[in-house]
């Protein structure tokens, strides 16, 4: 397994919780650096990063909090990313995400 960005094509944050459990079974996984240093983020790739369209901007500010927490601060956690910590309560069966998800990406 090689590092980089893991980022299902379409899927909000519930279920792209749901889809790292397999990924996080392959061998390989504990040892990508981003996972040693809690560098791990889910987004909402439904809503930000597949498709171009007005919300290009708000999807600037996910990168920009992600990348550089101390830095900015636009709001987005929890809406449109999530740490993987966070990522395991919207993996849980029945979890519909996080408030204002709908239906609905290393830090």
């Amino acid at each position: 397994m090689t590092e980089g960005e893991v980022a299902p094509c379409g899927s909000d944050l519930a279920r792209t919780a749901r889809e790292l459990r397999p990924l996080r079974a392959r061998p390989g996984w504990e040892g990508l650096r981003a996972v040693r240093e809690g560098r791990v983020v889910l987004a909402d790739g439904n809503a930000f990063f597949n498709r171009p369209g007005p919300r290009v901007v708000e999807t600037l500010e996910i990168l920009a909090e992600v990348i550089h927490p101390a830095a900015f601060a636009f709001g987005h956690q929890g809406t449109g990313w999530v740490g993987l910590a966070e990522a395991s309560a919207l993996g849980s069966p029945g979890s519909r995400g996080p408030a204002g998800a709908g239906a609905a990406a290393g830090r």
